[in-house]
């Protein structure tokens, strides 16, 4: 669910009911920005000039193994 992932994003973005934590809140962008949410795409984008390249790395690996997580079901 595309807005889940949206919310899920912010939420680690802010620290809002979980901890603050860049590459989970990049991933779920990522992965709502995939969807084709506006919203995830420009927080994938400001989320990129406050993250590593290795955190970045981190965050799409973690994309990748959730997206073949859910095909393999």
């Amino acid at each position: 669910d595309t807005k889940a992932q949206v919310n899920l994003a912010t939420m680690y973005n802010a620290g809002e009911g979980v901890p603050e934590n860049y590459i989970l809140a990049y991933k779920w962008s990522n992965l709502a920005a995939a969807r084709g949410s506006e919203q995830a795409k420009d927080l994938k984008n400001e989320l990129r000039k406050r993250m590593t390249r290795e955190q970045i790395a981190e965050a799409q690996q973690l994309s990748i193994e959730w997206e073949q997580s859910v095909s393999s079901q």
